[in-house]
């Protein structure tokens, strides 16, 4: 779903976020690619509202499978959020003991 669908929450932050760092960041002249923006096509893709936003909070991957079978060429940015990556971060932690 688009950013303009979250309006509230704590959804409608991490968009906010998303944009700002896009047009702060990924939208701005950058010295290492000849001062042209990391991404030329960033700034047009928000503004024609072809980017997508999809918040999953649990460990399976219907949600992903979903998306990706539903996807077309409508969109240029589809990003998929996940909130339960603290805990699949903390399974897949290395034990300390032995390395």
């Amino acid at each position: 779903m688009g950013p303009e669908f979250y309006t509230f929450g704590i959804e409608k932050e991490i968009c906010d976020e998303i944009k700002k760092w896009s047009e702060t960041v990924v939208e701005k002249p950058n010295p290492y690619f000849n001062n042209l923006p990391s991404c030329p096509y960033a700034r047009q893709a928000w503004k024609t509202n072809k980017v997508s936003f999809l918040f999953k909070k649990d460990g399976g991957f219907q949600d992903l499978y979903t998306v990706v079978s539903s996807f077309n060429d409508e969109l240029d940015l589809a990003d998929q959020l996940n909130y339960s990556v603290g805990e699949s971060a903390k399974r897949a932690r290395a034990p300390t003991s032995g390395y």
